[in-house]
């Protein structure tokens, strides 16, 4: 009995033993870079490998964020992008078990970007070609930006085309009036941020065109950072005078005296008088005189021409048949 049990623990423990991966020794690898970058720039991720052993192999797969930076390119051996690098390295030789394998990004986004190892690392001694037993690191840096964020939400200037700001312009005054003529219909605003980078809104409280009283305009400012100043203008345009009021409704209050009495009834029609032209004056009546005469005397001349030119005619024609008889004669 006591045999058949030492069999059976000989049995069990062979098993486990034959089923265990057994491994020739241990490794390191890690995935590193020089720290925080600046978001457009290139920048190298080094994976290093420390081995106990020279080696022979290295199989495994890195993941990264790809929203985050741009796989540019590696040494050879490494190869991928959208987010996943496979490392297959085969047949050659390390220098004491120590090897260092760059990759190049470019960073696109500011914030954290992260690279690790999203498969086992697999490396492979070179005396005993049996695999090693490798504890990895993965890689977290800041993406930052060029600079910090501006929170200048404030305007350089204002500038008006057609009338004067008061008071006049600062920068830590918000609120502005600007009075205008009857008029003026509308009116052109210049703004000038303080901050480049900053950015700007206009807005209308009652349209472009320029009514009678107050008329609002705001300009909101928002800086980089997303902070904003409001700077508000009232402009006031002045009531129209009596003269020019109806010099504008002239018309419209003739219409309307011509509608009512058209509508007023018949008895208001028969009361209009009947129209009478009046007498020529004397004036027109000289003007005509004149204009007579002279088409007289116009006639006169050319049909005194006309009668001299008959009669120089005749004359020619006397005179060449005279010639004509006395050369028969002789």
């Amino acid at each position: 009995m006591r045999k058949n049990i030492l069999w059976i623990l000989i049995f069990v423990s062979v098993f486990f033993l034959n089923g265990e991966k057994t491994f020739a020794s241990s490794a390191n690898v890690e995935l590193k870079s020089d720290g925080a970058v600046i978001v457009g720039d290139k920048f190298d991720v080094t994976m290093e490998v420390d081995s106990e052993e020279t080696l022979s192999g290295i199989e495994t797969y890195i993941s990264y964020d790809a929203d985050m930076a741009e796989f540019l390119s590696a040494d050879d051996g490494i190869a991928g992008g959208k987010g996943l690098l496979r490392v297959n390295i085969k047949n050659f030789e390390d220098l004491e078990g120590k090897l260092k394998y760059k990759m190049k990004f470019l960073a696109r986004k500011v914030g954290s970007f992260t690279m690790n190892f999203s498969d086992e690392v697999h490396l492979y001694a070179v005396d005993t070609d049996n695999e090693m037993s490798v504890a990895s690191r993965d890689l977290e840096m800041r993406i930052k930006s060029k600079r910090d964020a501006s929170s200048d939400s404030s305007l350089a200037n204002i500038k008006i085309a057609g009338g004067k700001l008061v008071p006049s312009f600062s920068k830590s005054i918000l609120d502005y009036t600007v009075n205008v003529g009857s008029d003026v219909e509308n009116i052109t605003i210049g703004i000038e941020p303080s901050d480049g980078n900053s950015s700007y809104s206009y807005r209308s409280s009652d349209g472009d065109k320029l009514q009678e009283g107050e008329n609002k305009r705001s300009i909101i400012v928002t800086a980089e950072d997303g902070s904003t100043t409001t700077y508000t203008i009232t402009i006031i345009k002045a009531a129209m005078s009596e003269k020019e009021n109806n010099g504008v409704t002239g018309a419209s209050v003739k219409e309307g005296d011509e509608i009512s009495s058209k509508t007023a009834g018949e008895s208001a029609v028969s009361e209009i008088p009947e129209y009478v032209p009046d007498p020529p004056k004397e004036e027109s009546q000289t003007e005509n005189n004149i204009k007579d005469s002279k088409q007289t005397v116009l006639y006169v001349i050319i049909g005194a021409v006309i009668v001299l030119g008959i009669m120089l005619v005749l004359g020619i024609v006397l005179y060449t048949k005279n010639n004509r008889n006395d050369e028969d004669e002789d």
